[in-house]
């Protein structure tokens, strides 16, 4: 292979593995966006919500965590470290013990809590806008790379 071949190679492999990480942390910022919108304010901090969006697989669980002091919601956010360093994972969540109760359901001390999610509602219901943004941040750095 010439250098000037080469050189292309080269200059296609970083292309794509930086739109791949820019579109990463883009899709990521809309979950977590998305995420932080599904919260529903009331009274008391419990569902269910009258939200309408609903978790993949069963229509039957439209709740969502409640808001009494906005703790959970405003810790989500996204952790792209590991895009950072070339691998293709960025993380959407929260570092709260109870936003994976809420998340999946379970118990805390003698308490059973019912699956109010949050995260996988938030990445299912804009599923399109991910791969929307996945695509724009593709074509974006190879135009430039065409120039």
């Amino acid at each position: 292979m010439s250098a000037e071949g080469k050189l292309n190679a080269d200059k296609i492999k970083t292309a794509l593995v930086e739109s791949v990480a820019s579109g990463l942390i883009a899709s990521a910022i809309v979950v977590r966006n998305a995420s932080v919108r599904f919260f529903i304010h009331d009274s008391k901090g419990l569902g269910p919500s009258k939200n309408t969006q609903t978790p993949p697989g069963d229509p039957n669980k439209a709740s969502a965590p409640g808001v009494l002091t906005g703790n959970l919601r405003q810790s989500i956010d996204y952790d792209d470290r590991e895009v950072r360093s070339n691998k293709p994972n960025a993380k959407v969540g929260t570092p709260i013990f109870y936003g994976k109760i809420h998340e999946f359901g379970g118990q805390y001390g003698r308490s059973k809590f019912p699956a109010r999610p949050f995260l996988r509602p938030a990445l299912f219901n804009n599923r399109k806008e991910v791969l929307s943004t996945m695509r724009k941040n593709f074509n974006l750095k190879f135009r430039e790379l065409m120039k």
